[in-house]
């Protein structure tokens, strides 16, 4: 738990995977009520991408 902490903060790259939020990732689990899994990481990611352009681009 510690050491997951301490690499999410630091961004680091755990076993090659892209590194992502983990608090929104389970939030997001939860939300669309999917289980953790490879594919459920990788839409994740993709929903991610769309949201963090739609953040830029609508400065407030």
């Amino acid at each position: 738990m510690i050491d997951r902490y301490f690499e999410d903060v630091l961004n680091l790259d755990r076993e090659g995977e892209e590194c992502f939020d983990q608090a929104k990732y389970q939030a997001w689990l939860m939300l669309f009520d999917k289980r953790d899994s490879k594919k459920a990481q990788k839409e994740f990611r993709k929903f991610m991408q769309y949201e963090v352009q739609h953040e830029n681009s609508n400065p407030a």
